[in-house]
């Protein structure tokens, strides 16, 4: 296509040159320019949801790139955070339920407790 466009401008530019009207020559002038334009490598433009005028790349493997160190951060404290939540939620508290049990001391955790339950399906 390129050695298409060459072509076409090399034609052009010789007409150009043995024009001798004054508009002629600007015809052969505007369409050289817009030749010259379709062999210059086009820009990337990028709109809101894609990338426009841009080669396409298919790649076998994608790799995410590292996550920075704020991130790890944030996700070992959200960690430590469900973690804690988790061992505050699991024990039950006897005192609500009687206050002699409470005194014992002992606590019982929700992962101790086991309902047999008798379930149909229909």
């Amino acid at each position: 296509m390129s050695d298409d466009i060459q072509s076409k401008l090399a034609r052009l530019r010789l007409l150009q040159a043995k024009a001798t009207d004054p508009d002629i020559q600007a015809d052969y002038a505007e369409r050289i320019a817009e030749l010259e334009a379709q062999l210059r490598p086009k820009s990337q433009r990028q709109d809101a949801t894609s990338i426009i005028d841009s080669p396409q790349i298919i790649a076998e493997h994608y790799y995410a790139p590292p996550l920075d160190s704020a991130m790890k951060r944030a996700q070992a404290a959200f960690g430590q955070y469900l973690r804690h939540l988790r061992e505050t939620c699991d024990v039950l508290k006897l005192a609500n339920v009687d206050s002699n049990e409470a005194l014992a001391g002992d606590s019982i955790k929700l992962s101790q407790v086991y309902v047999g339950m008798n379930t149909l399906t229909e």
